[in-house]
This record gives structure tokens, C-alpha cells and sequence, in this order.
């Protein structure tokens, strides 16, 4: 998408956000690729998540797992709610 071919940041998943956010290395990652294009998160988000599944990156991110759950959390509760 970005035309780039750096590597991951190193480390653990859930420590980005300590020193840059994911956003910023995301903006780095498309001012270096070859397509010449900027990051825009509302744009781009949406095509970087779109085909992936989730799972994955929940089973690297615990903080991403726990806002997963709560989410699924709050669903059932609203479509239980919607029941009765």
C-alpha cells in the first residue's frame, strides 16, 4: 500500500505506544515507501485492517484482547437487553 519495505517495529507489541505511537510509525512507513503517499488514519486505517482478522493481533496485544472482550461483552448485553 505504501510502497515501503521497512521491518516491523522490534519488541513487544504493547510498548509502541511508550515511545511513538502506531500511527507515527505508520506515517514513517508511508514517507519512505515508493508510492509517495502520506498516511491519513481515517483513509488508510480502514484499508490496513480491511482481510485481517483480529485474533491474531489480540493473541500479540493483551490490551488489544481485553478491549475485544468488552466489546463482545457489551453486544451480548445490548442484544440480551433487546430480548426482554
Amino acid at each position: 500500500m505504501a510502497g515501503s519495505n521497512r521491518q516491523r517495529p522490534a519488541g513487544n507489541p504493547e510498548s509502541i505506544n511508550h515511545t511513538k505511537p502506531p500511527a507515527y510509525h505508520l506515517t514513517e512507513v508511508f514517507r519512505t515507501g515508493s508510492k509517495g503517499k502520506k498516511y491519513v488514519k481515517p483513509r488508510d486505517a480502514t484499508r490496513i485492517l480491511r482481510g485481517q482478522n483480529l485474533e491474531t493481533a489480540a493473541q500479540q496485544c493483551p490490551e488489544l484482547q481485553k478491549l475485544l472482550e468488552t466489546i463482545v461483552k457489551i453486544a451480548e448485553q445490548e442484544a440480551g437487553s433487546q430480548l426482554t
